[in-house]
């Protein structure tokens, strides 16, 4: 470790330059980070016989799903209500990946076209009749519930990939727009691309307070019980710029953010911020012998760099039993844990110890 002590303190310039290009490297790796939500990937391991038995016999031949498009008013059956609901029926339907679209709209133009060979909305009246059909009825009732609710459905295949899924929901938010629904009529998209979409935005929103709360609770421990030594602040940027590389490794590894990987950043700062604050403390104490900064850099990792690194083998052995998990949500999550604990240690080794 001496070797390492005297190489840390002989290039600073060099350790500081591989720490701004290995940023800068993450920061590009960390674009390609795949959101995920509850996806039956995440759950259930593409290998396993419960797997295969949902995708090929169930999703390949069978499955379907939709985009549920809620329309409500004081009464949906106007004709301008359902001119609209066609018009946006009619878009979706050449949208690439739907299947098929169902709505009230459909039934009465289908059923007028059959009448008089055009397709199209006919005077309130006839709408009326038409929806009281006894043919007519049963997916009438499906749709419809009552004057002031129904329903649009945006049918296509569970084996759509989530980014498949969230260009159909977008195209489907744009062509509500176009439709020009009457402005009394309330239109609500939902359905599980709806559902994913929340769920993936508010995982992109809430890891950034999650990790700034995290760093504030960390500045708060570290000026009361570390305040005595100077630049006590000093691990909490060490200890992010070891996230930061983190974020990097899961996309060059190809990690997907999911609600359970997300977790593991807060447990890097408290684990990581833990390094930092070893050899923060020993390189002080050094310091304040009067030792130069090239022996007080030697003796830091000398004494140090050891017993951290055995604090954590036995902190990532407790992760590596998450590999073991048929679950890939919590796979990713143990694998997120190891690279970013190796990786903290690696930032509060060299860059930590440089800066100081």
């Amino acid at each position: 470790m001496e070797k390492i002590g005297h190489w840390v303190a002989d290039n600073p310039i060099a350790i500081v330059a591989a720490a701004v290009l290995l940023t800068i490297i993450s920061i590009h790796y960390a674009q390609t980070i795949e959101m995920q939500g509850m996806t039956t990937e995440s759950m259930v391991g593409k290998d396993s016989p419960l797997y295969q038995l949902y995708d090929h016999l169930y999703v390949e031949k069978f499955g379907t799903e939709s985009i549920a498009v809620l329309i409500e008013g004081d009464s949906i059956t106007k004709p301008e209500v359902l001119k609209a609901m066609l018009t946006l029926s009619d878009k979706m339907k050449t949208a690439p990946d739907v299947v098929g679209v169902q709505s009230i709209a459909d039934i009465v133009a289908d059923t007028w076209a059959a009448q008089t060979g055009i397709r199209d909305i006919p005077p309130q009246e006839m709408i009326q009749e038409i929806l009281a059909l006894p043919e007519n009825m049963v997916a009438v009732n499906a749709m419809m519930p009552d004057k002031s609710h129904t329903m649009l459905s945006v049918e296509m295949p569970v084996s759509l990939t989530e980014k498949q899924l969230g260009e159909l929901y977008t195209e489907t938010e744009g062509q509500v727009k176009i439709a020009n629904f009457p402005p009394d009529v309330g239109v609500t998209i939902t359905g599980k691309p709806a559902l994913m979409k929340s769920i993936t935005g508010e995982m992109s929103k809430s890891n950034g307070p999650v990790l700034a709360l995290a760093g504030l609770l960390m500045i708060v421990a570290l000026l009361i019980a570390f305040r005595h030594v100077k630049w006590c602040l000093l691990p909490i940027p060490v200890v992010f710029l070891g996230v930061t590389w983190t974020f990097g490794a899961m996309g060059y590894l190809q990690i997907p953010f999911t609600m359970v990987s997300m977790s593991a950043f807060p447990v890097l700062v408290g684990i990581g911020i833990d390094y930092a604050i070893q050899f923060h403390n020993r390189i002080d104490e050094e310091f304040s012998k009067g030792t130069s900064s090239v022996l007080a850099v030697v003796e830091t990792i000398n004494h140090v760099s050891v017993p951290v690194m055995i604090a954590l083998i036995i902190t990532a052995t407790g992760f590596v039993s998450l590999l073991t998990s048929s679950v890939p949500m919590t796979r990713d999550f143990g694998l997120t844990c190891l690279v970013g604990l190796f990786l903290c240690y690696l930032s509060a080794l060299f860059v930590g110890v440089t800066l100081l």
